[in-house]
């Protein structure tokens, strides 16, 4: 089953900064998406994302969960909703597992159970898009690509993007 994923944290180096927010949206329209907020222990943030953190900080300090509740919580929905592993779509997909699994170990956990070690990532299928002349170059980017195919950026934009490649192809 695929599921996109997004995350914020608070810089770009999962083995010094943390996971703050991960959102699941499943391509199964039937299943609830579902949100984790992530306390942090991170106190170097990075400008970018704390300037993005503004969006959101009012629901994180609502509902922000150490990082053991947060991966039970992960673990809970992925065996309540689906029967094997998940695959994680995502843009630099890479980024997002890669704080998924620095989560995990914070959890004190190997890794998150039902998340499946591959994944599909849409820098990727652009890039090979691109590569082929069939897009321009700005639509590299998560943004760029949001704009390019028309795509408002919210929480199901990941799966929204994965999609309209796929109609590329």
């Amino acid at each position: 089953m695929l599921v996109a994923i997004d995350t914020e944290t608070t810089g770009l180096n999962p083995f010094v900064h943390d996971i703050l927010v991960a959102a699941f949206v499943p391509f199964d329209e039937s299943i609830e998406p579902l949100q984790v907020f992530v306390e942090s222990r991170d106190l170097t943030w990075s400008e970018t994302a704390y300037k993005y953190f503004q969006y959101y900080k009012e629901d994180w300090e609502a509902h922000k969960k150490p990082a053991n509740e947060a991966c039970a919580n992960i673990e809970r929905w992925i065996a309540h909703n689906f029967q094997e592993p998940i695959t994680l779509v995502g843009h630099n997909v890479g980024f997002d597992m890669g704080f998924l699994r620095a989560l995990a170990y914070e959890g004190a956990r190997d890794q998150i159970e039902g998340i499946s070690h591959r994944s599909v990532d849409t820098h990727s299928l652009l890039y090979g898009l691109y590569a082929v002349d069939w897009i321009p170059e700005h639509a590299l980017t998560s943004s760029g690509a949001f704009e390019y195919f028309g795509i408002p950026v919210d929480g199901i934009a990941t799966k929204e993007l994965y999609e309209r490649i796929l109609l590329q192809l």
